[in-house]
């Protein structure tokens, strides 16, 4: 192989060659340093992304003197009248070190990509432009319920998944291609891209499985290639305990209930550790019934809500379910115990009345427990009889009664005179 060419010169010509070197970067480095450009903006790019048409959308940036003399800045063009440009009077005068805030608006007049440049002219001719870009779109018609997703504090290592609808409220078909998330959060639902007619809902579960302790803000974002970005804000906290949500009583026994009656208990809910949001309840049987409280609800810690349970057998015997509470909470779902027991009534109202003057099949019997209250039929087929005992009836309690007749054609007649009864 043949070396190098300057391989065999002596040993000083190559300190010679430094020495040069090094007096041509003196030379040159100083002619470099009077090039470089004082007067800064950051940043030196402004990306709107996509903006409804008639919205706009602001960004902040900065003009800084990064030289060691005050420079005057005379004029700013904006080559672009979808972008603007407030919060700044010129001309300037900066200071060595000195910086100014500006704020640059997007506006877009149509559904078009839009590029401009503002360019800040100095007293002494130099330029300092800055590149600005967005896309003007049509707007969403999409709605979500609920708006955001609040999960509140959820134990490090658990999670916690509320659901969001996304309804079309447009006359016309919209195309979702894609959703991004935070990777703390995760979602489930219909496989992307979705096709949603006018009217029509979808329903997406969102999961939050913090893996730290803090809280944590992001967006569970929807993109379609004709439409802007559409969010649903999300929240929630890592917490090492984590939010609990406490049921009391843990029992409620509503003990004997007459047949044809019902009994009320109360109880309540209480939030410690953190928010809590409770998204749902449920009851294990038709006989129990929650009333005084409205769900989804979000209780912070220390806060508490009062509901009521209805118990209305329907036949005799013992019931036990249970009402349980869904939430993001820890101990979720928080659960309390119901039991109670139907029983015959040992008391008989014995009815009779006079029969009708016409033709008919038989008698409807109806009861109210105030005169002007709702009447409710009694029998559970038609009375073909001029008496009826009425045996779901309480000790103690008061009872309106009417009778109507019913002809064969299956008319009703209206009722007759209430006559009321108390139950000794």
């Amino acid at each position: 192989m043949v070396p190098p060419a300057w391989a065999a010169v002596s040993r000083g010509v190559p300190a010679f060659r430094s020495v040069v070197l090094a007096l041509w970067l003196a030379l040159v480095l100083p002619a470099v340093a009077k090039a470089e450009q004082p007067l800064v903006c950051t940043p030196v790019r402004l990306e709107f992304g996509k903006v409804e048409v008639g919205q706009q959308k602001i960004l902040p940036a900065k003009l800084s003197n990064t030289g060691s003399s005050a420079i005057k800045v005379a004029s700013l063009t904006v080559d672009n009248e979808a972008f603007g440009v407030s919060g700044i009077s010129l001309p300037l005068v900066l200071k060595a070190g000195q910086s100014v805030a500006f704020n640059v608006t997007f506006a877009p007049p149509s559904t078009r990509y839009e590029a401009g440049e503002l360019v800040w002219k100095q007293t002494n001719g130099s330029l300092t432009v800055v590149s600005m870009y967005g896309d003007g779109v049509q707007s969403w018609s999409l709605s979500a319920s609920p708006s955001r997703l609040a999960f509140g504090n959820v134990a490090v290592g658990g999670s916690s998944t509320l659901g969001v609808s996304l309804t079309n409220e447009g006359s016309s078909t919209i195309t979702i291609s894609e959703q991004e998330h935070p990777r703390e959060f995760s979602v489930s639902g219909p496989t992307f891209p979705i096709s949603l007619p006018s009217g029509k809902s979808v329903t997406f579960q969102v999961t939050f499985t913090p893996k730290w302790r803090g809280p944590l803000e992001g967006n569970f974002s929807l993109t379609s290639e004709d439409d802007p970005v559409f969010t649903v804000p999300l929240s929630g906290a890592g917490t090492t305990t984590g939010a609990r949500l406490a049921v009391t009583p843990a029992t409620l026994s509503f003990g004997s209930v007459t047949l044809g009656n019902t009994n009320t208990l109360a109880g309540s809910i209480k939030a410690s550790g953190g928010s809590v949001t409770i998204s749902g309840a449920s009851l294990g049987s038709s006989l129990f019934s929650l009333e005084g409280i409205t769900l989804p609800l979000t209780l912070n810690a220390g806060q508490s809500a009062s509901f009521d349970v209805v118990f209305a057998p329907q036949a005799g015997g013992t019931v036990t379910s249970a009402l349980d509470f869904t939430s993001n909470a820890v101990n979720s779902p928080s659960a309390e115990a119901l039991s109670g027991t139907g029983v015959a009534s040992v008391y008989t109202v014995d009815l009779s009345w006079n029969p009708s003057t016409s033709q008919v099949s038989g008698y409807n019997i109806y009861r109210s427990s105030s005169l002007t209250g709702t009447y409710s039929k009694v029998n559970t087929a038609l009375d073909p009889a001029t008496t009826f005992p009425d045996s779901t009836v309480a000790s103690g309690a008061t009872y309106y009664y009417d009778v109507t007749s019913v002809s064969p054609s299956g008319v009703e007649s209206s009722p007759c005179t209430p006559v009321k009864v108390t139950v000794n």
